[in-house]
C-alpha cells in the first residue's frame, strides 16, 4: 500500500496515474534527446516519431576493441673489452666514482687504469694536480710511483714505474710505442726529460 505526503494510503488508481505519468516524462525527454544522439543511418526518423525502442537499441558508447601490449623485447649490447675497461677507469678500488676520466689510447688513459687520478688535464701538469689533492711528489724513483717527464711536447708524457736498477728505471706506458699501444722501456734515472714523480 502506497502512503502519501500526510502519511494517509493514496488509491490505488491514483498510484497508477502517477506511474503512467513518470513514464510519460521519461518518453518526453527520450524524444527530445533521440534526434542528437540517433546514428546517421536513422536521420529519417524525425523528433516526435521517434520510439523509445529507437533509442535504445542504439548505444551510447562505441564498442573500444582492447589489444594487450607485446611483451617489450629485451636487447642486450655487446661491448667491447676496451669500453669495459675504460668504465673500470672511473672508479678506485673503493668504489670511488670521482676519478677523472682520459680518452683511450693515451699514456694519461693507462696510468688512470694503474692509479686513482682525481685530477685532469694534460700529462704536463699532473705533478701540479697530484699536489694540488694532496698527494706526495718528488725526485727519487719508486715502483709503483708515476714517472712524468716531458717527452711528447707541450702535453708531456707518463708511465708507471715498474722496476728500479742501479741507476735505472723500467717504465711501463701506452702511446710512447705508438698510441694505444701499452710498451716497457728501461732508461736512465737521470734522465733530463723526467720533471718529477707521484707517489
Amino acid at each position: 500500500m502506497l502512503l502519501g505526503l500526510s502519511g494517509s494510503a493514496l488509491p490505488k488508481a491514483q498510484a497508477a496515474e502517477s506511474s503512467w505519468s513518470n513514464i510519460e516524462t521519461a518518453k518526453k525527454a527520450v524524444v527530445n534527446v533521440a534526434p542528437v544522439l540517433l546514428s546517421t543511418k536513422a536521420t529519417n526518423v524525425s523528433a516526435p516519431e521517434a520510439t523509445t525502442e529507437s533509442f535504445l537499441q542504439k548505444p551510447l558508447v562505441a564498442e573500444t576493441k582492447i589489444t594487450p601490449n607485446p611483451k617489450p623485447k629485451i636487447v642486450v649490447k655487446a661491448t667491447s673489452t676496451v669500453k669495459a675497461t675504460r668504465s673500470v677507469a672511473m672508479v678506485d678500488q673503493a668504489g670511488d666514482a670521482s676519478a677523472h676520466r682520459f680518452p683511450y689510447g693515451y699514456c694519461t688513459y693507462y696510468v688512470s687504469q694503474q692509479r686513482f687520478i682525481p685530477w685532469s688535464g694534460n700529462a704536463i701538469a699532473w705533478l701540479s694536480g697530484a699536489q694540488s689533492y694532496g698527494y706526495a711528489t718528488g725526485n727519487t724513483p719508486q715502483v709503483g710511483a708515476i714517472v712524468v717527464t716531458s717527452e711528447g711536447g707541450w702535453t708531456g708524457h707518463v708511465g708507471m714505474v715498474t722496476g728500479v736498477g742501479d741507476g735505472t728505471i723500467t717504465i711501463t706506458e701506452m702511446n710512447f710505442a705508438g698510441f694505444g699501444v701499452v710498451s716497457t722501456r728501461t732508461i736512465a734515472a737521470d734522465y733530463s726529460r723526467i720533471l718529477g714523480y707521484i707517489y
